[in-house]
């Protein structure tokens, strides 16, 4: 764990709070998720309270959401979760239930899972507008019933995207193993293509998201989905190793992605932290010295990565004190 920086915190709000004026819907609901992470990353009383405020100034009328054809959407719906948690005010909980009841009537494409484009592109950060709240809704109000269509979609664009052999005849052969066997054409795609790369570090948050809100005890679900989160990881790192050349934004969602795995346990923290700790190091350089107005993407991004930047990832913290689970 690395010690806060109240400096940079400070800075970091500040540019949270102008950005969110001006801010899109999407980018708006990320600032806002991104001001609660930090609160659960500080414990500070005034981050949650700042971000209760955004949420009621923008984004409370959640039957003006609905009628939302738009995947952006469904960002919105953790933060009410997390802001009825923090307040107490069931007013949210019944907000996230009234959104999440269009995922009943949401497009997907052909090739099976939620998406704002109806044909067989696969747009991979679609996953990440969709299934961390469609899990969390299902965990907390849906009985769990939907965990088999949660995983179906992450199934299906697997089936695509790394063009997985799961019908291998040998038992003994790791999905990961099987994931990875077409990675150097992988690879290829996404030194040619900046975007795919970026769809890609959005695709591994939506993995890590939906598996910190999961019900524990589906082990097998959370297996594959960690499976499919490691890959994604691998695949990323082994093509910034070939100076993919990306925006910083999409560096700092990668190193929250990592970080956040080493926390959850899904990754080593000796092997994965540094590489994450690196990048961040150089935006928050890039933050501390630049007196400049940075993108909303940009601040939500390196928010989400200073979160998990102060966490504990100490091995010790596994299962000390926390009745025997996965992760704190």
């Amino acid at each position: 764990m690395i010690s806060r920086n109240k400096e940079l915190e400070k800075k970091l709000m500040d540019l949270l709070e102008k950005a969110v004026q001006d801010a899109n819907n999407k980018d708006c609901a990320m600032i806002v998720n991104a001001v609660i992470a930090l609160y659960k990353a500080t414990g500070e009383k005034e981050y949650a309270d700042k971000a209760q405020q955004m949420l009621d100034k923008y984004a409370i009328n959640a039957a003006q959401l609905t009628k939302d054809d738009g995947i952006d959407k469904y960002l919105w719906g953790n933060a009410f979760y997390n802001i009825g948690d923090y307040s107490d005010d069931s007013k949210y909980g019944d907000k996230a239930v009234e959104l999440a009841a269009c995922f009943d009537k949401q497009q997907r494409n052909k090739i099976g899972y939620f998406s704002s484009n109806s044909d067989e592109e696969i747009i991979l950060n679609d996953f990440y507008c969709t299934q961390p709240f469609y899990m969390n809704y299902d965990t907390r109000n849906g009985g769990k019933e939907h965990y088999n269509d949660i995983i179906a979609q992450y199934n299906a664009v697997s089936g695509v995207f790394f063009d997985s052999c799961e019908n291998s005849s040998d038992e003994y052969i790791r999905p990961y193993d099987l994931l990875m066997k077409n990675s150097d054409k992988i690879i290829k795609k996404m030194e040619s293509n900046k975007g795919l790369y970026e769809n890609l570090v959005y695709y591994a948050a939506s993995l890590i998201d939906t598996m910190e809100l999961m019900a524990q005890p589906l082990y097998e679900i959370y297996r594959r989905l960690q499976e499919y989160y490691k890959v994604a990881v691998k695949l990323l790192l082994l093509s910034k190793e070939q100076e993919n050349g990306q925006d910083e934004a999409v560096y700092a969602m990668l190193s929250y992605v990592i970080l956040k795995g080493c926390r959850m346990k899904a990754l080593l923290t000796e092997k994965y932290e540094n590489e994450a700790v690196k990048l961040l190091e150089n935006i928050f350089h890039s933050i501390n010295t630049q007196d400049q107005t940075f993108e909303a993407t940009y601040v939500a991004t390196a928010a989400f990565g200073y979160s998990e930047w102060i966490r504990n990832r100490e091995y010790q913290d596994y299962g000390i004190n926390k009745g025997g689970v996965l992760w704190s």
